[in-house]
């Protein structure tokens, strides 16, 4: 095949490479293991077979000792033997058993490579222990270069030595052990260490079993049983159409080092390591699936298996020591990775065990050490206290990099995280790709990113996070109560210290359809303590924030803080607040829909922040102040429009540009009778060189007496400007209720008259006069609603 150069810099076409490095690696594997599944397969049915041909072929002999074949006899009895089933009929019997001798001969040459245990002596019957027989078989098959077959049956194995090992392959090349899928392989659940050990081996393939280890899928504090342990540079590995049942450790390991208690160590010269391929297999209440380490493995596929009822799934970790007493670390030459992890079911994971938070540990987990890894299209449901992918540096200063998870669904997470990454100590987060993913149905954080020093290079886009603020209850709620719920990214070691660039959170959409279980306490965004070249280094860019409406002052929602800069662009917010302190942020083409950017709370330095080319709009819920600017922040204002809403400057703060402001319209009459009892009476207005929008509200709760005349809206912020017959007059719109006015003029028109800076309101109807709307129509409980547009100076 053509393998395709991989460059130094993790992108787009560097990880299309490697993708289509690893599919053309594994379409060329699968061919040649699907060629040697159907010969060994034919080759281990031969056997069978030829056996019962052999017996046939002797009891036949026997009979004819005993008869006199002569060339063309007629009787009914041999004519009938010299006919095969298909109606073949040899001259004589003789030819035929000939015939027979000759596919017998056919079936022992391909029966030559296949090894079956019951050769040997295993009985299979459940009860036997069958660990010696089994082993003499696997020597003889090793001896001679021979598949080992296990015809149907259960297999009984245990530890006659007492060294942690039931079965040990050593040194085989090309070993192929399989079953036709009604094998079964059982220890007991106080077994401690493996059923088949793989020590040195290069080209193992193992197929067809029934793998039981006799757990319930719990964290087993103590060491446990595993399937299959593949140590001391055993690469080339493949593992398919496999159930796995019940392993209180892991149903599989591959270890570069030597298994306990052997202390010769790692062998630090191999940089090739595993080359796994591990597809279609089963996995059920199992403590872990697969645990890669101690050197750990490269060049891996994990697909389409099915986990189901385990505590945790996959495990990658670089971890390395040099020798087990003491523990002496020696990182490997090469880092574990290159790996791709797709197509798998993931459902139902449980530790079963409440003392702690399980976060760290997932259905996929990358440990120390690990680069250049594409998690894609897993579906994983109904986890509990358990994360979905969980990432980190381990113990140390170890670092991963270079990793996609894309398209992957998760649902029903109850105190599980999605994805949670940390750092380890002194080591930058670099190359993350989260692109394309579901999250729905979340009650704790769903991406928790925990840098340690800096990030270069991260991507969120795409994804989709639907109802994932559950109001349901929490394991252990008395020390564990994630209010960082949604997207968490923060620096909690060295807050401010280090650089962020290369942040891009695009194309998401944060959506809240339940509204009944949505708990307004918790925040679905947070970025938190970075030092920030320039805008451009984090930006925030094409999301959609849709939560339920609320008008609790204490609501959480997005949270910005200590972070230098920030880029906000082309994104649509509705309901909710943006809290942020000590943040440099640039809003830029924004959409803002009955929400509040509460700017600078808390907040003890300078801080600018400038807000441009955007819209806040009231969505008629009663929240009305989309700007709360306090606490040393100088706001910038660039074309902003503004309905329904209004921005306050508290104590400590300016407003710059003062393209936007508040008034406070007044009703009155020709009489200028203005002494009512106003239940509301608020306006915000906003301005475009000379062109002035205001908007109004009046709510009466007594009205004033007074002589008659016209209602008129007076004190209007701006001076209204002269116009000539040639120019438009400006109006806009108007709401009114409890007003006493005809049924035939129910359009109210409001309009601006130069050199009188007020409002009035003019009636129109079908066929009827334009009139003006007489004080005399206004009741105690009388509103009005409207904006009107008109040039100042």
């Amino acid at each position: 095949m053509a393998r395709r150069d991989i460059g130094t810099r993790w992108d787009r076409e560097n990880r299309n490479n490697i993708n289509e490095n690893f599919k053309e690696l594994y379409d060329v594997q699968d061919r040649a293991l699907r060629n040697s599944e159907y010969a060994v397969a034919t080759a281990g049915q031969a056997v069978e077979t030829a056996n019962q041909a052999l017996q046939n072929s002797e009891s036949t002999q026997t009979q004819l000792d005993n008869i006199i074949i002569e060339n063309g006899q007629s009787d009914a009895e041999v004519v009938q033997a010299r006919t095969k089933a298909d109606g073949t009929t040899f001259p004589v019997l003789r030819d035929r058993l000939n015939d027979v001798d000759d596919k017998i001969g056919i079936l022992n040459k391909k029966t030559d490579s296949v090894i079956s245990v019951k050769e040997f002596g295993a009985k299979g019957d459940g009860v036997t222990d069958d660990t010696v027989s089994i082993q003499n078989a696997i020597n003889e098959a090793i001896s001679k270069n021979m598949a080992l077959f296990f015809p149907n049956g259960t297999y009984k194995v245990s530890d006659p030595d007492g060294d942690k090992s039931a079965l040990r392959i050593v040194n085989a090349t090309n070993f192929y052990m399989y079953s036709n899928g009604g094998a079964t392989i059982s220890v007991s659940n106080t077994f401690w260490g493996g059923m088949f050990d793989f020590v040195n081996c290069n080209n193992v393939t193992v197929t067809g079993f029934i793998f039981e280890g006799n757990g319930d899928g719990a964290v087993n504090s103590n060491a446990g049983n595993v399937a299959l342990r593949f140590t001391r540079e055993t690469k080339n590995i493949h593992v398919s159409k496999n159930m796995f049942r019940g392993f209180t450790d892991s149903a599989m390991t591959i270890i570069s080092q030597s298994p306990y208690p052997d202390e010769s160590g790692l062998s630090v010269s191999d940089t090739t390591r595993a080359n796994a391929i591990i597809t279609n297999n089963h996995f059920i209440r199992c403590e872990h699936c697969l645990i890669t380490k101690y050197g750990g493995t490269r060049n891996t596929v994990i697909a389409n298996n099915i986990v189901y009822q385990c505590a945790f799934g996959f495990k990658i970790d670089g971890e390395s020591f040099q020798s087990y007493v003491p523990y002496t670390w020696k990182d490997m030459p090469t880092l574990s990775g290159n790996t791709i992890i797709t197509g798998n079911v993931f459902s139902e994971l449980d530790p079963k065990d409440d003392t702690q938070i399980w976060s760290g540990l997932g259905a996929v987990v990358l440990e120390e050490n690990v680069e250049n890894v594409i998690i894609s299209n897993n579906i994983m449901s109904d986890f509990r206290n358990v994360s979905g992918v969980a990432i980190s540096g381990g113990q140390g200063d170890r670092i991963f990099r270079n990793i996609t998870i894309s398209n992957n669904k998760m649902t029903n997470f109850n105190t599980s995280q999605g994805i949670t990454i940390t750092s380890g100590a002194d080591k930058d987060i670099e190359g993350i790709v989260i692109e394309g993913n579901t999250f729905r149905k979340f009650n704790a954080g769903v991406i928790r990113i925990e840098a340690k020093k800096g990030i270069k290079g991260l991507v969120i886009k795409n994804n989709e996070f639907r109802d994932i603020c559950q109001n349901t209850p929490f394991i252990g709620q008395g020390y564990f109560y994630p209010t960082d719920i949604g997207v968490f990214i923060v620096n909690k070691t060295s807050p401010n210290t280090y650089y962020a660039n290369g942040v891009l959170i695009k194309g998401n959409e944060f959506n809240f359809t339940d509204s009944t279980t949505f708990n307004e306490l918790f925040f679905y965004f947070v970025l938190d303590g970075f030092k920030v070249a320039k805008h451009e280094d984090v930006v925030i860019e094409d999301n959609r924030f849709i939560r339920p409406y609320t008008t609790t002052a204490g609501t959480a929602g997005i949270s910005f803080s200590n972070v230098d800069k920030i880029l906000v662009k082309n994104n649509y917010f509705e309901s909710g607040r943006t809290y942020s302190k000590h943040c440099n942020i640039l809003y830029k083409g924004n959409k803002f829909y009955g929400h509040r950017l509460a700017l600078g709370a808390g907040q003890t330095a300078p801080t600018p922040v400038t807000i441009k080319d955007c819209e806040f709009i009231s969505n008629g819920n009663g929240l009305d102040e989309w700007g709360k600017i306090e606490n040393n922040t100088t706001l910038t204002i660039e074309n902003i429009t503004q309905i329904g809403m209004f921005a306050t400057a508290y104590s400590g703060s300016t407003i710059v540009n003062n393209l936007f402001g508040t008034w406070t319209p007044t009703l009155s009459n020709d009489a200028n009778d203005t002494n009512h009892t106003y239940n509301k009476r608020v306006g915000s207005w906003t301005r475009r060189g000379k062109e002035v929008t205001v908007h109004f509200r009046i709510e009466l709760s007594a009205l004033s007496a007074g002589s008659g005349g016209f209602v008129k809206i007076k004190n209007l912020p701006f001076p209204v400007v002269s116009f000539s017959e040639t120019e438009s007059m400006f109006v806009g719109n108007c709401v009114i209720s409890s007003v006493n006015i005809p049924d035939t003029q129910r359009q109210i028109v409001p309009y601006v008259v130069p050199g009188a800076n007020e409002i009035r309101l003019a009636l129109q109807g079908d066929n009827t006069a334009l009139s003006l709307l007489d004080y005399t129509a206004i009741t105690n409980i009388s509103s009005f609603w409207g904006s009107v547009t008109y040039l100042t100076n």
